[in-house]
């Protein structure tokens, strides 16, 4: 692999030959070297600017900041610049949108694969990845790459988020159940629906991803061939992605920083109702029999070292608690899916019907009152991790929570019933380490 060296910055004084000609420069920007006709070098990058709008201290800071975050992309693509990018800075967005004819609030103008126009101090991840990646070895059979991996690469190059890399975001979001699937991520694009975080981190993480286990000649492939992943990693897409997310699985996340993430991932959101933090409990698990509940099919639960372990082989089994319990309610239940296909929570549960919450190894499902079953579109169960779910009641409003997420909701159509509450168990094994009842 090559290597790139330290970007060592030049301080030049005005130099027509820095600009004054190149082809990659339109009539316009050759025009503004006439004003902007101070140059700072670094590397590939060459710094226009007017002397007297911008201090020396300023001027540096603007330079390195953008310097050091594109010799980083080049280091990390394996792939040095040929030939040189133009960057026009500007004192302010006034002077930006005086020249450029913008509207207020842009810090950044793209005119070309080679010229930027920009606020002193910001960095343009895009343009700069747009540069280096228009540079990338171009297959015949290349195609314009879909907006996951065109930003997703701009995610994997911009570093952290919040103090935080996409690796450590895509982690906890995998935690708190809000991790959605790849592919439907790829075709919502731009819809406005993508989910908690930010698209763009995730899909930096997963690219980052396969340049850490592919190598960047492999991610610059699939960047020009983004349709025919098992062509450039002899893997599919589907299979890449659960390789990504078992290293996701297996990364560890320090607690306070898990924390503030969930706390940023639930804000955007919607949080269960206030009365569920400070409600009467009323725990179903005394760690001594399960006397208070019923079971279907018999023997299918048992009590051992004070939590509750459920096995069925067949289709479900389900624990039922002999008491009812009106809404307002919720059930918090903490429990892990040992091994198999499914688990379930339910509340109002009564002849006439009840809610139900499936959490499935491929989907996670909540039941409506005027029948079907909404999906979230993403698994948030994995064998042997222990969820903290609560499941809520209210008004005809139902949600259901992951670790204080909300992870599905059916507003206005959820049953309203007395009914008792449950956990059930398909073709597998859950074990139950605590449930308790919440109401107002």
């Amino acid at each position: 692999m090559k290597r790139l060296g330290t970007t060592i910055l030049l301080l030049l004084a005005a130099a027509p030959g820095l600009g004054a000609g190149d082809p990659a420069l339109d009539a316009f920007d050759q025009g503004l070297l006439k004003t902007f006709a101070a140059t700072r070098a670094a590397g590939p990058l060459v710094f226009h600017y007017e002397a007297s709008a911008l201090d020396p201290d300023r001027l540096a800071a603007a330079v390195r900041v953008v310097a050091a975050c594109f010799d980083d992309m080049q280091k990390r693509l394996d792939q040095p610049f040929a030939g040189q990018l133009h960057v026009f800075l500007y004192p302010g967005e006034e002077e930006l949108a005086g020249r450029l004819g913008v509207g207020k609030g842009i810090q950044a103008v793209v005119r070309g694969e080679r010229s930027l126009h920009q606020v002193a101090g910001t960095v343009h991840t895009d343009a700069l990845r747009n540069a280096l990646a228009a540079q990338f070895p171009r297959p015949e059979d290349a195609i314009p790459p879909e907006p996951f991996f065109e930003r997703g690469l701009t995610g994997m190059l911009a570093g952290e988020v919040e103090g935080e890399p996409p690796h450590v975001w895509a982690a906890v979001c995998l935690r708190c159940g809000v991790l959605p699937s790849l592919v439907r991520l790829r075709r919502s694009w731009g819809d406005g629906k993508s989910g908690r975080v930010r698209p763009v981190i995730l899909a930096g993480s997963f690219l980052s991803f396969v340049a850490e286990t592919y190598g960047p000649e492999k991610l610059k492939g699939l960047y020009q061939r983004c349709l025919e992943c098992e062509g450039v990693l002899g893997r599919s897409f589907a299979r890449v992605e659960q390789d990504w997310i078992a290293k996701l699985a297996a990364l560890p996340v320090d607690p306070g920083v898990e924390e503030k993430l969930r706390t940023l991932i639930a804000a955007a959101g919607r949080p269960p109702p206030a009365w569920v933090a400070s409600g009467r409990r009323t725990p179903l698990l005394d760690g001594k029999s399960l006397d208070r509940f019923t079971m279907n099919p018999p023997k299918s639960f048992l009590l051992r070292d004070g939590k509750i372990t459920g096995t069925n082989l067949e289709s479900w089994a389900w624990l039922h608690t002999k008491a009812t319990f009106a809404p307002p309610v919720a059930l918090r239940v903490k429990v892990r899916l040992v091994e198999g296909n499914a688990l379930g929570l339910a509340l109002n549960h009564e002849a006439a019907g009840e809610n139900v919450a499936i959490l499935a190894r491929w989907d996670t499902f909540l039941t409506r009152r005027s029948g079907g079953v909404l999906s979230g579109g993403r698994p948030v169960v994995r064998e042997g991790v222990l969820l903290d779910l609560l499941l809520v009641s209210e008004e005809g409003n139902g949600g259901l929570y992951l670790n204080g997420v909300d992870i599905l909701a059916a507003d206005g159509d959820f049953r309203t019933g007395t009914g008792s509450v449950g956990v059930g168990v398909s073709r597998g094994r859950i074990e139950v380490e605590a449930m308790e009842v919440i109401h107002p």
